[in-house]
């Protein structure tokens, strides 16, 4: 379904890479810039244009596997070109601050615009949601593109109980985004869009991601522990033995 396109695109992405990564080995610094623009442009210059209302029937540009190939090219220039401004942890911190600060404040500023400007749109619909949520916006992939390259620049020691942790987040993702929980949880339990253009929606914002998290967590460790290990252990002589023919 339309909720699993980021295992989609991802998996479109796996399988280019290398491909991709004989392409980027290849063009060198300036074709590489000149590749991350080219793709840039349409998908997020044009993307942050095309939701406003007078743009918002052109859509010609939006193609998820085409953003990830992008976000590839521009992580491979940043490991492959390193520079002063992209080794720079304090300063992308900052920057990333600003930025979220921004998008809040574009959320409460800009939904009585929206009111005014378009009464007839729902309130959850309204220009701020969207540079809170696409991620076909310059606001939005600048704060993260920050937050990125700072924790890039960060040592953090492995922890097991991250690691742990870890390990549920795809359950998680496909867990919250399935059509039979996606309406009720945000629409019907957790009733997101009351708190829209309100001075609780960062605290309740963090308050539903975290519960999310938590409650989507505990059903995938209950299907690992039930279902997964039990039959993995079961099937892993079958498969060792099949590995073992077909790559001897």
């Amino acid at each position: 379904t339309e909720q699993y396109w980021f295992i989609r695109a991802y998996f479109v992405l796996y399988l280019l890479v290398p491909p991709l990564n004989a392409m980027i080995r290849a063009m060198g610094s300036r074709v590489h810039k000149y590749a991350i623009v080219a793709l840039f442009v349409p998908l997020c210059v044009v993307g942050t244009l095309v939701y406003l209302p007078f743009f918002e029937n052109m859509n010609p540009w939006f193609s998820d596997e085409l953003w990830f190939i992008e976000l590839y090219l521009i992580a491979a220039y940043v490991k492959l070109y390193p520079s002063a401004f992209t080794e720079s942890r304090k300063l992308h911190f900052a920057l990333s601050a600003a930025i979220t600060l921004f998008i809040w404040a574009s959320f409460l500023i800009m939904d009585p615009i929206c009111a005014w400007y378009n009464p007839g749109r729902p309130e959850e619909e309204g220009l701020y949601a969207y540079f809170l949520s696409s991620q076909f916006t310059i606001t939005g992939f600048l704060c993260a593109f920050f937050y990125f390259l700072a924790f890039k620049n960060m040592r953090l020691p492995s922890l097991p109980v991250v690691d742990y942790v870890a390990t549920t987040v795809f359950g998680v993702y496909l867990i919250h985004t399935h059509p039979l929980l996606l309406k009720r949880m945000w629409q019907g339990v957790f009733s997101t869009v009351k708190y829209f253009g309100t001075f609780w929606f960062v605290p309740a914002s963090v308050g539903v991601c975290l519960a999310t998290f938590v409650i989507c967590g505990v059903i995938d460790k209950i299907r690992y522990y039930l279902l997964e290990r039990p039959l993995f252990r079961l099937l892993d002589p079958a498969l060792q033995k099949l590995q073992e023919k077909v790559f001897p």
